[in-house]
């Protein structure tokens, strides 16, 4: 019996185990490398099927990124190893989402140990050796103690830009002013030593990083990081206002990222140099507008009247459309109110607020074509509207009108022929009461004379 209760109290104790245990890490960090010399890089990898904004902070290394942004297919960049010991990485899922959509978050590292000596790029030794030569005692042997530790800058200027503070050696944080249409710098940069390795100089694609990093290492392996922090200027800016808030287009390509049919296409707007995305089939352009958290939204831009309409795909169950605001083409019986469409306040059709019926007029994303379609709230779906269903209802209803009337008309009749009856009936019996009352009066007078 004792032993029962012990088995009984174990399954228990186990089950309460796995319950709490928490879920696997859905995505994690890998390095190509093991060990590396000091001084030498290495690649990290984030995988896993996740999507949204992670952040790299590393101890005894550099990172080439300090964050991004990942999209499912995964994350790669590159880490320069400082003078010794361990390079730690550590990446953070600040608003991560899975494959379904669940929110992803957590952070994982990876560790590579930085080994000094003759090593090879995967941090394996070689297969090289050296001898000292006889009587010789004052060889150079590849040790740190005879490493030079000068990481220093020299000089530090980027073409037609200001750094500011001015350079200084000493001084390792900068700011840069620069118009939001500039898509690339070039960097130059020496060291104060000739035997130290300068990066992250030359010329460079601008990001969605808001900083660049210049990293100077030594002899001996020790790593000095220079950082640019890079802030954007728009001179002439194009102001759009949309309800009370005021937008400001985009003017910086990496903003905004191709996707399905949409590819980058320059654009002139006020006589100005915008970057777009066109859809040649669909013939759409879009652009950037940015409102004052510098988050930007797409907008479908009409360059003939200037206007901007905020970018909204609706999926249905058996299309894809393009919503489009044209009462033109609404029959005149109908009348706009606001609905939620996928998730979207959008303006729709009805002949009456509560009807689960609206028509909307679209683009099919697959043909290219614009339509009406009559949307159905109940199923969520649409199939193109005609006038032959409407003309059919029509016909239908004044039927119905028609046989209503009849109805109504006769159940009138009805009525009638009923209040003539009973009004007759009253008659009659008024009439039969008064002849008996005379009867029975004849009666009593007869009896008083006898």
């Amino acid at each position: 019996m004792k032993k029962q209760k012990i088995i009984i109290l174990s399954i228990i104790t186990l089950g309460f185990f796995f319950i709490a245990m928490p879920d696997a890490l859905a995505w994690g960090i890998s390095s190509n490398k093991s060990k590396v010399s000091p001084g030498g890089s290495f690649n990290v990898s984030i995988s896993g099927g996740i999507t949204g904004q992670f952040t790299v902070s590393t101890s005894g290394c550099s990172s080439s990124v300090g964050s991004g942004w990942i999209e499912g297919a995964g994350f790669n960049f590159n880490v320069t190893a400082g003078g010794s010991g361990n390079c730690t990485v550590r990446v953070s899922c600040n608003d991560c989402s899975d494959d379904n959509g669940q929110a992803v978050s957590g952070s994982d590292s990876v560790s590579v140990a930085i080994t000094s000596g003759n090593t090879t790029g995967d941090g394996s030794r070689s297969n090289s050796s050296s001898s000292k030569k006889s009587g010789s005692s004052n060889t150079k042997e590849n040790n740190a103690e005879n490493l030079s530790d000068d990481n220093k800058l020299k000089s530090l200027s980027i073409d037609g830009v200001n750094l500011s503070p001015k350079f200084d050696a000493n001084t390792y944080d900068y700011t840069i002013e620069l118009e939001e249409s500039i898509e690339k710098i070039n960097i130059k940069a020496e060291a104060n030593d000739s035997k130290a390795k300068v990066t992250g100089i030359g010329e460079i694609n601008l990001t969605t990083e808001d900083s660049l990093q210049v990293s100077v290492t030594a002899e001996n392996g020790k790593v000095q990081v220079y950082t640019i922090k890079i802030k954007y200027k728009d001179s002439n800016p194009i102001k759009v206002k949309k309800g009370k808030t005021t937008y400001t287009v985009v003017k910086r390509k990496v903003l905004i990222k191709e996707f399905d049919d949409y590819k980058y296409k320059v654009i002139k707007i006020k006589g100005q140099n915008i970057p777009a995305l066109y859809n040649k089939k669909l013939k759409i352009t879009l652009v950037g507008l940015k409102n004052s958290n510098d988050k930007v939204y797409l907008y479908r831009y009409d360059s003939k009247n200037n206007s901007y309409v905020r970018y909204r795909e609706y999926d249905f169950k058996n299309i894809k459309l393009i919503l489009f605001n044209n009462t033109k083409v609404i029959p005149k019986e109908y009348k706009q109110y606001t609905e939620k469409i996928n998730g979207y306040n959008t303006t729709v059709n009805k002949l009456r607020k509560l009807s689960k019926y609206s028509l909307l007029y679209g683009m099919n994303m697959e043909t290219g074509k614009k339509s009406l379609y009559l949307y159905d709230s109940k199923e969520n779906t649409v199939q193109r509207y005609t006038t032959e269903a409407m003309d059919s209802l029509l016909k239908q209803n004044e039927q119905y009108f028609k046989l209503c009337i009849v109805l109504c008309v006769i159940i009138v009749i009805i009525i009638v022929f009923m209040i003539i009856i009973i009004i007759r009936d009253k008659k009659l019996k008024s009439k039969k009461n008064k002849k008996q009352g005379n009867k029975e009066e004849i009666k009593r007078r007869r009896s008083q004379v006898k």
